[in-house]
């Protein structure tokens, strides 16, 4: 990780890095210009990882040093996926070294870590190994790059989509259990519903974010999963606001939390109050993240434009919705070609 600050005039620059396993850091003051002190944080940054591998280094090692030092800008929930790739190249291949690592090894993992996996998580641990690799080899640390034409292997299917939202009659069930009770819980699950904002961005709702006038909430912020920090939203797209129907303003007068924020409570916790509720109304069990594609199926499938479901749920653009909803729209468009053919069959 690396700290540009100023003192007076100059600028100094403080680089934290891991090389062969060992945290390191240097400091260097003195620089007129801040471009000038990342020009020297580059070359040190390089330095870590350019140094001479041994014949005897480990892959581990060498992709632990690699991420913590490349990839030390990224999200903590970002960070974390590294850190499981990691966990996995120590698990599968712990005496594997970065200048032996072959393409054929490269392969033979993925076909030993796919097994009883699905095809997302195996190309998830494919892709970051496979970045790693690729700046070793421009780094000139090894002499080939042993990423090239590789397969994915997996034996676990991909989750079917109908599982990923609930149709309109469990929603409408749900909903009407949910304003039975008016708990921290069933409140966001009814947020969640008629909202569709993603969980990191409702757990950071707080009272200013919410207009009774105007009668919308505003999503401009979101919640770090495992800082519980405030962070910025997921992208620019995401800085919306929704406007909210009667039914969840009845409600919010009602609402009463603790804290400043509308909904403090972990996504594990989240997602168990929301598994014992499916459970309870007796509906199939999905995650609280199909909550929100739950919201967008309905308005698609009542007929509201992609358009404004799009710029709802956050999405940069249409394509990102139409690739999501690929399976529905899929559905839609047979039905509204059949309307198409029976209007112009009776012309």
């Amino acid at each position: 990780m690396t700290s540009f600050y100023q003192r007076g005039k100059t600028w100094t620059a403080n680089v934290s890095f891991y090389q062969d396993g060992l945290r390191k850091r240097k400091t260097k003051s003195g620089f007129a210009l801040k471009k000038d002190a990342k020009k020297w944080a580059s070359e040190i940054e390089n330095t870590s990882l350019s140094a001479t591998a041994s014949s005897d280094r480990l892959l581990s090692d060498y992709f632990e040093s690699w991420f913590k030092t490349y990839k030390a800008d990224k999200a903590n929930k970002t960070i974390l996926q590294y850190q499981n790739t990691l966990n996995d190249i120590k698990k599968f291949m712990p005496a594997a070294t970065l200048v032996d690592f072959t393409r054929k090894d490269f392969q033979t993992f993925l076909n030993k870590f796919g097994q009883n996996r699905s095809k997302e998580t195996v190309a998830k641990r494919k892709v970051q190994i496979a970045g790693a690799l690729r700046d070793a080899y421009a780094d000139h640390l090894i002499k080939e790059d042993p990423t090239q034409r590789l397969n994915i292997f997996y034996t676990r299917p991909s989750k079917d989509p109908d599982l990923k939202f609930l149709e309109k009659a469990s929603i409408i069930k749900i909903l009407s259990e949910t304003s039975k009770r008016l708990s921290l819980t069933n409140f966001l699950i009814t947020t969640a519903l008629l909202s569709g904002g993603r969980f990191s961005e409702l757990r950071a709702l707080i009272d200013s974010d919410i207009d009774p006038v105007k009668r919308t909430i505003s999503i401009n912020k979101s919640v770090d999963e495992i800082t519980g920090q405030d962070k910025e939203t997921k992208n620019k797209s995401s800085i919306r606001t929704i406007s909210m129907p009667d039914s969840w303003w009845e409600q919010y007068r009602s609402y009463q939390h603790d804290g400043e924020r509308l909904f403090e409570i972990s996504n594990n916790a989240a997602n168990k109050a929301l598994r014992l509720l499916l459970q309870r109304l007796k509906i199939k069990q999905v995650t609280f993240h199909a909550l929100r594609h739950s919201h967008a199926s309905l308005l698609l499938a009542d007929d509201i434009s992609i358009q404004y479901v799009s710029e709802r749920l956050g999405h940069a653009n249409v394509a990102i919705t139409e690739s999501v909803y690929a399976h529905l729209l899929a559905n839609k468009r047979l039905s509204e070609e059949s309307k198409a053919m029976k209007k112009l069959n009776n012309l």
